[in-house]
């Protein structure tokens, strides 16, 4: 099963699936995802503390790659000597998707492009880490239950 998950969740065990997307401010550039999100999620990901086939989805408004994310990350990670190819092979398994807060068509093609992960790589759970200002919150879970939790 294939695991998807953005947050700070640090679980380890063989039967544990778990998937998650990102949801973050609107500017994933921003403080706390370059100087907090990311580097956890790196640090959980280089010490073996997520599952091996985790995926890391981002979702804000800003039309941003994954590129622009990493380069304003970079002197954040506390990459060592040695630990290169593993922030290599971190940063592939990274996503980013852009959408409106409060557009249900873009959570539905959120969900579209999850699903397409799960094709290739087979059925995940998700789990959500929510970084939101209050004034969406209520309409970015509402659009989350209704379009992009996990298939039964």
């Amino acid at each position: 099963m294939l695991n998807m998950l953005v947050g700070c969740v640090a679980l380890k065990r063989a039967d544990l699936k778990v998937g998650c997307v990102a949801l973050k401010r609107a500017d994933l550039k921003g403080d706390l995802a370059k100087k907090k999100i990311y580097p956890t999620l790196w640090w959980l990901f280089r010490d073996n503390l997520l599952p091996s086939n985790t995926i890391f989805y981002g979702y804000a408004r800003s039309k941003i790659t994954v590129d622009k994310i990493r380069e304003s990350c970079e002197k954040f990670m506390q990459v060592k000597p040695g630990q290169e190819q593993r922030y290599e092979d971190f940063w592939k398994k990274n996503h980013y998707f852009s959408g409106s807060y409060d557009t249900r068509k873009d959570f539905e093609l959120l969900h579209q492009e999850l699903l397409g992960h799960e094709k290739t790589n087979g059925a995940a759970n998700r789990l959500f880490y929510l970084a939101l200002p209050p004034s969406v919150f209520e309409n970015v879970t509402v659009h989350i239950r209704n379009t992009s939790m996990a298939p039964r």
